[in-house]
C-alpha cells in the first residue's frame, strides 16, 4: 500500500507540473518591440547623445535591435558599439564615459557596473526601458587594441625568413593571403559578438607575432582570447598557443583548445615596474593552423579587474 501510495503522489506530481508547464505556454507574453517603438528609443538616445557614449540592449539576442537603433539623429559620427555580450562585458563599458542601457519585454536589466551612477531612466511602450549610467573611472589605461596600427607584425617559420607586415588603411597587410592580415575586427567568440585583434598562425608551425612598442606599464596586463566561432565549431587544425612577453621575458603562456568555446581573461601582475616603459609582444602559434583564427584584446590596467 505504501508503495502504491509513492506511485500515486509521483504521478500526481507529474500532472501538477504538466499542467503548470502548458499553463505558462498558454500565458501571453510580450511582445518584441515593432520597429516605431525602436525608433523611439533611438530618438531618446539621441536627444541626449555625446562622444564617449555607449549601448547595452538586454536581452543580448536582441541583436536586430542595433540595426534598429542605428546612428543617433542629427549626428554625423555613427553611434559607439553596442554590447551584446553574455554577461555583459565589464572591460565594454570601461572603454566609455556613460552606458545607455536599453532594456525590451519588460524584463528587469542587467545589474549597473560597478561605481555607475542612474541619470536617466524611462520606460517606453513595447516594454521598453531606456537608462543612463554615468560611468565610474576607467581603469583602462592603455587599450592595445588601439595601438594596433603603430605596433610591429611579423610572420614567420620557425626560425626562417620573417615577413614584416605593413599598416595599410585599416589592416596590418602581410603580402600573402586575406586570412594573414592582423587587423580589429567584430567576429562571434564565445557566443557574443566582440571586437578584438584577429590573429592567424602561419602555416606548418609558424607564427604570428604583435610587438606593442613603448607602452607605459601600471599595476598589470589583462589579456582576453578565444577562438572565433567558426573556428571553435571547426575539426581541422589544432589548439593553439599564446604567449605574452615583456621586453622579451615570457610573462604568460595558455593553450587555446581547438574547440574551446570561451574568451577567457589572463592576469599579469606589472605593478613591481608600475611607470616604466615597456615592449609587449603577442604571439600565435599552432601545429596545425587551419581555422585557427584566434581573437585578442589587452589592456594596461591601473587596478586588478
Amino acid at each position: 500500500m505504501k508503495r502504491l501510495s509513492a506511485g500515486l503522489a509521483v504521478v500526481a506530481t507529474v500532472i501538477l507540473l504538466s499542467a503548470f508547464a502548458l499553463w505558462a505556454s498558454l500565458e501571453p507574453q510580450p511582445a518584441t518591440p515593432t520597429a516605431d517603438q525602436w525608433d523611439a528609443a533611438r530618438a531618446l538616445i539621441a536627444g541626449d547623445y555625446r562622444k564617449g557614449d555607449a549601448v547595452r540592449i538586454f536581452p543580448p539576442w536582441l541583436r536586430e535591435a542595433a540595426a534598429d537603433l542605428g546612428a543617433p539623429a542629427g549626428h554625423d559620427e555613427a553611434m559607439p558599439d553596442f554590447d551584446l555580450t553574455v554577461p555583459p562585458d565589464p572591460m565594454f563599458a570601461a572603454r566609455y564615459e556613460r552606458l545607455w542601457v536599453v532594456t525590451a519585454l519588460d524584463r528587469p536589466g542587467p545589474a549597473a557596473p560597478d561605481g555607475a551612477e542612474l541619470e536617466l531612466e524611462e520606460t517606453l511602450d513595447g516594454g521598453l526601458t531606456v537608462q543612463r549610467y554615468l560611468l565610474a573611472a576607467s581603469p583602462i589605461e592603455v587599450d592595445l587594441m588601439e595601438r594596433l596600427p603603430k605596433a610591429r607584425v611579423e610572420r614567420w617559420v620557425g626560425d626562417g625568413k620573417r615577413r614584416q607586415c605593413r599598416w595599410r588603411g585599416d589592416k596590418h597587410d602581410c603580402r600573402g593571403k586575406h586570412w594573414e592580415n592582423v587587423r580589429v575586427v567584430h567576429q562571434e567568440v564565445a557566443g557574443s559578438p566582440r571586437r578584438c585583434i584577429l590573429l592567424h598562425p602561419y602555416p606548418d608551425g609558424g607564427r604570428v607575432s604583435v610587438v606593442f612598442g613603448d607602452v607605459t606599464l601600471s599595476a598589470g596586463l589583462l589579456i582576453r582570447a578565444g577562438f572565433t566561432l567558426e573556428a571553435a565549431r571547426n575539426e581541422a587544425g589544432s589548439d593553439a598557443t599564446l604567449t605574452v612577453a615583456i621586453d622579451g621575458d615570457e610573462v604568460l603562456s595558455r593553450r587555446e583548445a581547438k574547440n574551446g568555446w570561451t574568451f577567457e581573461p589572463s592576469w599579469v601582475d606589472t605593478a613591481a615596474r608600475k611607470g616604466e616603459k615597456a615592449s609587449i609582444s603577442v604571439e600565435v602559434f599552432a601545429e596545425k593552423e587551419a581555422f585557427r583564427d584566434l581573437c585578442l584584446d589587452a589592456f594596461v590596467l591601473a587596478r586588478a579587474p
